[in-house]
C-alpha cells in the first residue's frame, strides 16, 4: 500500500494510533464508528505491512530520567571523514539522533545531558577528539534554551 492508496478511514486510524498508540482495535473502531474491530485490526496489518506504520513505541522524556538539557551538534565533517565523523557520535551514550542534513551542516546530532556540568565536559571532550582525529571543519554545540513545541515524536 502505498499513501496514495489510503483512504479516510486509513487516516483516521492513523491519526488516533497517532495520539494513542495503545488503543484496542475495537477503541479504534468505536471512536471512527461504523467500522468493525476486525475491519481495523486488517487495515492496520496492510498499513504495518507496506511500510507505513514502522512500529510502536513509548517515548519517555528525558526530563522525567534526570536528563534535562537538550543540546544539538551540528558538524560539518572533512573529506573521506564523513563516516567516521557519524560513526563517532553515534556511540556517544548521551546522543540519542544522529542525522545527515542538506545544507551547510551536513551532520546533525540531539542529546540530552543531566546537567550543565555533564555536558560542557562532553562537548570539550567530543571536541577534543573530533579536533584530535582531524576529522571536521565546523563544529558548533547548542544547548536548548526553551522549547515552543515538541509532539514527542
Amino acid at each position: 500500500m502505498q499513501s496514495s492508496e489510503m483512504d479516510e478511514l486509513d487516516r483516521k486510524i492513523l491519526q488516533l494510533i497517532k495520539d494513542n498508540a495503545r488503543l484496542s482495535y475495537s477503541e479504534i473502531a468505536e471512536q471512527i464508528g461504523d467500522i468493525s474491530r476486525v475491519s481495523v485490526k486488517n487495515r492496520m496489518k496492510a498499513l504495518e505491512e507496506s511500510g507505513i506504520i514502522r512500529g510502536y513505541r513509548t517515548i519517555i522524556d528525558p526530563s522525567g530520567t534526570g536528563h534535562a538539557i537538550k543540546f544539538f551538534i551540528e558538524t560539518r565533517s572533512k573529506r573521506g571523514m564523513f563516516e567516521k565523523v557519524v560513526d563517532f557520535l553515534s556511540s556517544i551514550d548521551i546522543i540519542h539522533e544522529v542525522h545527515t542534513i542538506s545544507g551547510r551542516c551536513k551532520i546533525i546530532a540531539v542529546g540530552y545531558a543531566p546537567d550543565p556540568a555533564t555536558l560542557h565536559g562532553y562537548a570539550h571532550r567530543m571536541f577534543k577528539i573530533l579536533d584530535e582525529m582531524e576529522a571536521v571543519e565546523e563544529f558548533s554545540f547548542d544547548q536548548v534554551t526553551i522549547t515552543h513545541k515538541d509532539d514527542g515524536e
